[in-house]
């Protein structure tokens, strides 16, 4: 008959998992550190700072957010809009993503504008990639944390993610 092994981390003592603890929470305030840095223009002047090469989508982004309001307080249909293509309207299910990305942001909408809520989501998306490719690596491949730290801050800023985060807050796979 074998013996299963005990989890290291169930091996590991208590100072073993307060460091793992102390590790896993300074991988995740540098990752919001840096994307705090990276979309600190945005952040400095929600909804005046536009990219020259892509003004139209962060105008399209903060218009799903301000329509993720009127789902709540006017009663808007939310996959389908008139304001949108008019007469004819758009649906709006070809952006699921989208709404599952505005719909949770409808107070920070309301109580900051829809630049405030872009910006956050912006900056969330970074970090949370990163963060999440650190859990997988440390977590569930089986990596070290150092490791998984670099390789999460590689995955979350990788440079097609960071060309992005003046603009497309579904574009992580985070978000």
């Amino acid at each position: 008959m074998q013996t299963q092994a005990m989890p290291a981390a169930l091996a590991a003592g208590p100072e073993s998992r307060r460091y793992g603890r102390w590790l896993d929470a300074c991988a995740l305030l540098s990752y919001l550190a840096l994307a705090l840095w990276v979309d600190g223009p945005l952040l400095a002047q929600p909804g005046q700072v536009r990219p020259e090469a892509n003004a139209a989508d962060p105008d399209f982004f903060e218009w799903m957010l301000r329509h993720a309001v009127r789902i709540f307080t006017e009663g808007e249909h939310p996959f389908r809009t008139p304001a949108l293509n008019a007469p004819f309207g758009v649906n709006l299910l070809a952006n699921t993503g989208l709404l599952g990305l505005t719909v949770p942001m409808v107070p920070v909408t309301m109580l900051f504008g829809p630049g405030v809520s872009f910006a956050l989501l912006l900056t969330l998306g970074l970090a949370g990639t990163a963060g999440a490719w650190y859990w997988l690596l440390s977590r569930h491949l089986g990596t070290g944390r150092l490791a998984a730290a670099v390789g999460g801050g590689f995955a979350g800023f990788a440079p097609g993610l960071v060309n992005h985060a003046n603009g497309h807050p579904n574009r992580s796979p985070s978000s």
